[in-house]
């Protein structure tokens, strides 16, 4: 993840919103997507944080085009760069500032990919995809009555990071107006795309 330094990460999660996504806007940015992204789209990088994503979507890693990235504990059969992970206590910074002390492990995929893109120097990220507003997916809209699972918590982390990163000086944006993610600022990515280049 080298070629993230100093710049802007586009950052998938598996949300129905990326079923109206513009794919084609990706090529501006260097991506990192999670869990099964690879089903609508093959970014740089793929992180998936525990084994159930691994059994569930392991043939797309396998035989996609992304270079993978999963925490170390796992034992998958495939090529896949490993980290150490590590929970968030109560009090402590999310994010280390070193690869060695680890990635966080918090209640979402995305943070993990966060985690990565900051330590490997990315000069902001974008999310798209990152809905929360219930339970459903891009591919699946099976838990679309559902909560989120573990909204509480996983709001709760994407605030931490909201504020660990913004102390760092690095901005995060997020293309869903409906996101239910009120800690980052909303923004029309076919604008940022223009005003950045």
């Amino acid at each position: 993840m080298r070629d993230l330094k100093n710049r802007t990460v586009l950052i998938f999660g598996n949300g129905p919103s990326l079923s109206d996504f513009d794919f084609s806007i990706a090529k501006a940015f260097k991506t990192i997507g999670v869990n099964a992204i690879q089903m609508i789209y093959e970014p740089d990088y793929v992180v998936f944080v525990d084994d159930v994503a691994e059994k569930k979507h392991k043939d797309l890693y396998k035989n996609g085009k992304s270079k993978i990235y999963c925490p170390d504990e796992l034992n998958p059969d495939f090529t896949c760069t490993r980290f150490k992970r590590y929970r968030w206590k109560s009090g402590d910074i999310v994010f280390t500032d070193d690869i060695l002390g680890g990635v966080y492990y918090g209640h979402s995929s995305v943070i993990a990919a966060m985690h990565l893109a900051y330590l490997h120097d990315a000069s902001s990220m974008v999310l798209a995809g990152v809905d929360l507003n219930n339970g459903a997916h891009f591919y699946s809209d099976k838990n679309k009555d559902k909560e989120f699972t573990n909204i509480e918590f996983v709001i709760k982390d994407f605030e931490a990071a909201a504020s660990f990163l913004k102390n760092k000086g690095i901005s995060v944006f997020n293309v869903n107006p409906e996101s239910a993610l009120e800690c980052f600022q909303k923004i029309n990515l076919n604008d940022f795309v223009i005003k950045e280049c």
